[in-house]
């Protein structure tokens, strides 16, 4: 049988294009074609159906041939052979053989708006690279992630193997990547516009706080939660029920998060890692997320939380403070909040927090740590705790300039 106009091997090929979506019962869905069942990738036919499959991928995405080896790109494009391969070092594609052709018309124009971006904006090139490494990782988790959910969708509709499912994804996933773009471009320019309007906001909140010159220059609340027994709960689950564990819980780590005025800075395995302006934000960041431990699907989650001075770089936030949060967290009972002093002593003035002293520890790599467990004033289980706080803040700083950098011990 001979290949198809699409370059998808015949027994992968959809019999018909993505249907568009439609209501049932309220959830929206889309119906993909059932692929044909019982490939057999080691015969040569399907080998070379496959292999004709992967050659059509870069023309499709890139929207046209492949058809310039790193020199001539380079001639193309008015540029040193070095640019190029520094430029696709940026990018973080593994090396390329010089001779290959592995280049479409597209990269001769994205390498000339780079040099053209560079000069207007009196970029070096070690700034240039800086950029493009930061924009090549984020978009490389958006692709990814863009790329899992169609195969996800693939496996939970059609009930296929993850194999099948990959290979009908390869098929199905190229078509949609410009389909994508101008929401890619509206949703950049929102978290651009956001990021920077934080400039403007943290310059305002922290104006005589700067302290010393040395120390970390931003004052942030900063968080993980982390799933309980989550390497105990892997040996229970089929791969399918893993993934789907682990998608629903960056769903609704994201929706916690950002709802409540914070930024996920990333995942780390079964943890999530997020930053607040404020120690208030933080604290309601901290409670959804061990509220949500307790009642939904993903089970019971451990919340660590410091007000902490930071460093912003690369997409990232440094600091001492970052491995307090991480060790407080570690020490958290599940579905619960433990925070630092400083963290406690600014939250001890708002009526709305429960805050209780718990046992110190040694935190690896710290020293003696003092956690406090944070709760809601309003919630039953607080009736009862022993210790009550009063007057155990009196004499600390509540004006910012205190902060879990440095243990109080």
């Amino acid at each position: 049988m001979p290949p198809s106009d699409s370059g998808a091997p015949e027994n992968l090929r959809p019999a018909e294009s993505l249907s568009p979506p439609e209501n049932n019962g309220g959830t929206m869905s889309r119906r993909i074609p059932r692929p044909a069942l019982g490939v057999d990738i080691s015969s040569m036919a399907t080998f070379a159906k496959l292999a004709q499959l992967e050659a059509n991928i870069d023309p499709q995405v890139m929207g046209g041939p492949l058809v310039y080896n790193a020199d001539q790109l380079a001639e193309q494009a008015g540029v040193s052979p070095g640019m190029v391969s520094d430029f696709v070092r940026w990018l973080g594609r593994p090396p390329i053989d010089p001779a290959e052709v592995r280049y479409a018309e597209s990269d001769v124009e994205s390498m000339k708006y780079a040099l053209k971006f560079m000069a207007e904006e009196g970029l070096d090139r070690d700034s240039a690279g800086s950029m493009i490494r930061s924009a090549s990782a984020g978009l490389e988790r958006l692709a990814m992630r863009q790329v899992e959910a169609i195969i996800q969708e693939i496996q939970r509709t059609q009930g296929v193997s993850d194999t099948e499912a990959r290979l009908l994804a390869a098929d199905l996933a190229p078509a949609q990547a410009n389909k994508v773009l101008p929401l890619v471009d509206h949703i950049w320019k929102r978290q651009y516009a956001d990021a920077v309007r934080r400039l403007t906001t943290t310059a305002i909140a922290q104006r005589g706080l700067n302290g010393d010159d040395r120390d970390y220059p931003l004052l942030r609340a900063v968080g993980f939660a982390d799933l309980v027994n989550f390497t105990s709960r892997m040996k229970d689950v089929s791969a399918r029920e893993f993934s789907d564990l682990i998608r629903d819980f960056t769903d609704q780590c994201w929706d916690i998060i950002n709802t409540r005025g914070g930024r996920i800075i990333s995942f780390i395995g079964d943890a999530v890692f997020f930053v607040a302006d404020d120690v208030q934000t933080g604290a309601e960041i901290a409670l959804g997320l061990a509220e949500q431990g307790k009642i939904g699907i993903c089970g019971p989650v451990r919340v660590g939380m410091v007000w902490t001075r930071v460093l912003a770089a690369h997409g990232d936030v440094y600091g001492p403070g970052v491995n307090l949060a991480s060790r407080i967290t570690g020490a958290a009972e599940p579905n619960e909040v433990y925070i630092g002093p400083a963290a406690a002593a600014r939250l001890a003035h708002h009526d709305e927090f429960n805050i209780v002293p718990q046992q110190p520890f040694d935190a690896r790599g710290v020293g003696p740590v003092q956690p406090y467990r944070l709760r809601y004033a309003h919630d039953p289980r607080n009736a009862d705790d022993g210790e009550a706080l009063d007057g155990h803040f009196a004499n600390a700083a509540t004006d910012g300039t205190a902060d879990d950098h440095a243990p109080i011990r």
